[in-house]
Order: C-alpha cells, then sequence, then structure tokens
C-alpha cells in the first residue's frame, strides 16, 4: 500500500472515529437534553396545575362574580319574605273579617237584649261586657234613651217556668197587630 493509500485509511480511521466520537458525544448531549426537557415538562405542568389554581382562587374571590351571586341571594330572601308577609297580611285581614262579623254580631246581640232588661240592671250588665269603653259608652247612651220593658226577660222565663201559657220563643216575636211583645200577662198581675 502506498502511501497515499495509508493516509487515505488513515483519514478514514479517523473519520470514522471522528464521526463515532461525534456520535457518542451527540447522545450525551441528546440525554442531556433530554433530561432538561422532561424536567421542564414537569416544571411547566406544575407551573400549568399552580396557575389553573391561581385562577380558581381569583375566580373565587372575583368581586364581580360575588357581587352577583350577593344580589340573586338577597333578591331571592327578599321575595321569599314578601312571600311569607303577604300569606300573613292575607291571614291578618281573614282573622280581621272574622273578628268584626263576630264582634258586630255581639253588638248587634247587645243592642237587640238591652231595652229587655230593666232600666236599673243596665249599667250593670254593661259594665260586665268585655268591650272597651267607647263601645261601652254607646251602649250606656243607648240604654239611657231606651225604655224599660213592660215584661222583662226574667218575667218571661218566670210565667214560663210556671206553666203559663207563655212560650219564651213566641213572647221575643213581635204580636201581630200590635207590634209589641206578643205575650199574655199572667192572671192577677
Amino acid at each position: 500500500m502506498s502511501r497515499v493509500e495509508w493516509l487515505m485509511w488513515g483519514i478514514l480511521v479517523l473519520d470514522v472515529l471522528g464521526f463515532g466520537g461525534l456520535i457518542v458525544w451527540l447522545r450525551e448531549r441528546i440525554g442531556a437534553l433530554e433530561g432538561t426537557v422532561k424536567a421542564q415538562a414537569k416544571t411547566l405542568d406544575t407551573v400549568e396545575r399552580l396557575n389553573k389554581v391561581v385562577l380558581g382562587v381569583l375566580s373565587a374571590l372575583d368581586p364581580e362574580r360575588w357581587a352577583n351571586k350577593v344580589k340573586i341571594h338577597k333578591e331571592l330572601a327578599d321575595g321569599k319574605v314578601e312571600t311569607i308577609l303577604e300569606a300573613e297580611r292575607r291571614q291578618r285581614d281573614k282573622e280581621n273579617k272574622n273578628l268584626a262579623a263576630s264582634i258586630k254580631t255581639h253588638v248587634t246581640d247587645v243592642l237587640d237584649l238591652l231595652p229587655y232588661i230593666p232600666r236599673a240592671q243596665r249599667v250593670a250588665a254593661i259594665a260586665r261586657l268585655g268591650f272597651d269603653e267607647e263601645v261601652k259608652s254607646v251602649f250606656y247612651e243607648y240604654a239611657e234613651r231606651t225604655p224599660s220593658p213592660v215584661f222583662s226577660i226574667q218575667d218571661l222565663a218566670h210565667w214560663e217556668h210556671n206553666n203559663q201559657n207563655v212560650s219564651l220563643v213566641d213572647a221575643l216575636k213581635p204580636h201581630p197587630t200590635t207590634g209589641g211583645l206578643n205575650v199574655k200577662p199572667p192572671e192577677g198581675v
């Protein structure tokens, strides 16, 4: 072999060794770079998760969002309170109407029966009623203007008890011709 051939073989061996060395060196560098890339990928995943957590915290602390939530809850609570108040108003109105009807009935009953109570006993009877003083004053005035009955309820009850020809129900009905009490006085009165 000639010198040129030896030189070519030498260059070839050096090229192969150099290229092989380059490949080994590149493989080491690529391995190192792969490790770096993997570490960076883990870092990026961590940063991404941290960003998601921070965004979640920021969205949870978002004042506009909280203001909207508070506004919605307030509107719901106000609506519920209005519904409850309206139901209470309706119930109170119903109770007031029933109470007014009951009071009207009692006042009417007192005014209907007051003329049959002897004048001397009217003030005491009115005082025992459960009405307030303003209503009682109306009853006192009515009792003063109403004449005493010819026959009291006690007289009618006494006659009924003694089997007289008097019925309390018939006695309280007006007489068909005179318009007064529909009773016959007991004999001897």
